[in-house]
């Protein structure tokens, strides 16, 4: 039940034999502050305040409650809790919900500790032997339910951790886990060989979440996970020999990852939905590239992933990352939403084998939504247009970067304007465009705005309904704006079409 309702909206249980009483939960507001203990605005801790509707509005004592059959206190209880957040901030507001609702009388703290479901989220920052013996205390009371966790310590607290939770390794459903190396240590491995003696399999296991720095070692224990489907692994550098299911994966996130692990990861990995991937490259020598292969690279066949909807993906911060080799080898004909973030870091011309991919891609479902770094482009916007006329279908489009020449950002603009016969993405609905500072060339942005809308009324494109662009300076720059420009792009923003802060100032 719980995990069915919304925690933006009410929830109301019927009950009998009276169905003119309900009970209400509603998402706490500043205006409930007068129920329960007061809390500064640095502990925003959202919970749920139960009250008890009756038709008069006029009997609402917490103690009618306690007359509820306690499997219907127990939901309640349980749609009141956040969801688990890897975030402390957010743990933090999942464990006060707790000992709220276990603190407020003696017959709610013994349905609570009855109620296995309250107990099922652990967060380890620090394994000191108190922190342990909570947790082995929550982990008591969630009786045979899966458990959520996450660890982030150092290793000595790791491998305490790892001790506690290892005999519920049947019941491990999500988990987060954060190696973190001594600083003192460089990279100091993990026990895995410790671990793997305590765990067997991962039956129930569904999401995993890693981060372990280069050379620390990957524990083979997720090898025998039946439903993982969800894979971030983070810093781990050559996962080229790990023993992880890829072949059953849905929704893959790797940070830092060398080409040829990649390549080959990905071409076990065929029923992939979603994809986020940020490289790293090793330099071995001067202009080479360790590409961390076992095979050689002109032997890896081009890869089909068929199912994959979304695709993220970010350079990381070295130069010359071989996006023209990832580009080359893959297709994705279900491909909807597409994202390149970071993109000033390519080399240049990667732009062409990036329109390839694009062109024989999103043949089973056409691409809706694309997001471009402007840095990709080296100013040269004729190179967004060759990126733009392979796909057709974009309804939703975003540019983002640091160029902000008036001259270049005017032939942005430029390529999405209706004129002299050109029309790119006919479908267009949505445009942002976020450089670091300014917008560029207005009087370019107005001019497309306008064409677009005559192209609405003369039926060539979809109405353009939006427009986001941000600028911190733009209130140094109105003056070099033409009035005429000015007085549309107002005119736009008052409409609700265009969203630039600081316009009217």
């Amino acid at each position: 039940m719980a995990d069915d309702v919304p925690t933006s909206a009410p929830l109301v249980v019927q009950t009998f034999p009276d169905p003119s009483q309900a009970i209400t939960i509603f998402p706490a507001q500043s205006s409930h502050a007068d129920v329960g203990p007061p809390f500064s605005e640095d502990h925003c801790i959202p919970y749920l305040l139960v009250q008890l509707s009756c038709e008069n509005g006029s009997d609402r004592h917490t103690a009618r409650i306690n007359r509820l059959p306690p499997e219907i206190l127990s939901e309640i209880f349980l749609a009141s809790l956040p969801e688990p957040n890897t975030r402390l901030s957010h743990y933090r507001d999942y464990l006060t919900q707790v000992l709220r609702i276990t603190h407020v009388c003696g017959q709610w703290r013994s349905l609570g500790i009855a109620t296995p479901r309250l107990w099922t989220y652990l967060q380890f920052i620090r394994s000191s032997p108190g922190v342990i013996a909570v947790a082995a205390s929550w982990l008591e009371r969630s009786g045979s339910q899966p458990i959520t966790f996450v660890i982030r310590t150092d290793p000595v607290s790791f491998q305490r951790a790892v001790d506690l939770l290892a005999p519920h390794a049947a019941r491990w459903k999500q988990a987060y886990i954060h190696w973190q190396r001594p600083r003192s240590q460089g990279h100091s491995p993990i026990p895995h060989s410790n671990i793997a003696s305590q765990i067997t399999s991962l039956p129930l296991l569904e999401r995993l979440s890693i981060t372990i720095y280069q050379n620390s070692g990957f524990p083979s224990i997720f090898r025998i996970a039946p439903k993982l489907r969800t894979l971030s692994i983070k810093h781990v550098g050559d996962i080229g020999e790990y023993s992880v299911p890829w072949k059953q994966l849905e929704h893959l996130s790797v940070d830092e990852v060398l080409l040829g692990n990649c390549l080959e990861m990905l071409e076990q990995s065929q029923d992939l939905l979603t994809l986020k991937i940020q490289y790293l490259q090793t330099r071995v020598g001067p202009g080479r590239l360790q590409l961390a292969i076992s095979r050689p690279f002109a032997d890896i066949p081009h890869i089909c992933l068929a199912f994959l909807t979304t695709l993220e993906i970010n350079s990381g911060s070295d130069g010359g990352n071989p996006f023209d080799l990832f580009f080359d080898h893959f297709t994705f004909p279900s491909l909807t939403q597409f994202y390149l973030r970071r993109a000033s870091w390519l080399a240049e011309g990667t732009y062409l084998t990036l329109a390839s991919m694009l062109s024989r891609s999103s043949t089973t479902t056409p691409l809706v939504r694309i997001a471009l770094d402007i840095g990709l482009l080296f100013g040269r916007w004729d190179r967004l247009a060759d990126i733009l006329r392979t796909t057709p279908h974009v309804a939703n489009l975003e540019l983002c970067g640091s160029d902000d020449d008036p001259a270049r950002t005017a032939n942005a603009f430029d390529v999405l304007t209706i004129s002299d016969g050109r029309c790119l993405l006919p479908e267009l609905h949505s445009l942002t465009y976020l450089p670091k500072n300014s917008v560029g060339n207005y009087n370019a942005l107005a001019t497309m705005i306008r064409s677009r809308r005559e192209g609405e009324k003369q039926g060539t494109v979809s109405g353009l309904r939006s427009v986001l662009m941000e600028s911190p300076v733009l209130a140094h720059e109105t003056r070099r704006i033409k009035h005429s420009a000015l007085t549309r792009l107002r005119r736009y923003a008052a409409e609700g079409l265009l969203s630039l802060p600081g316009l009217n100032g």
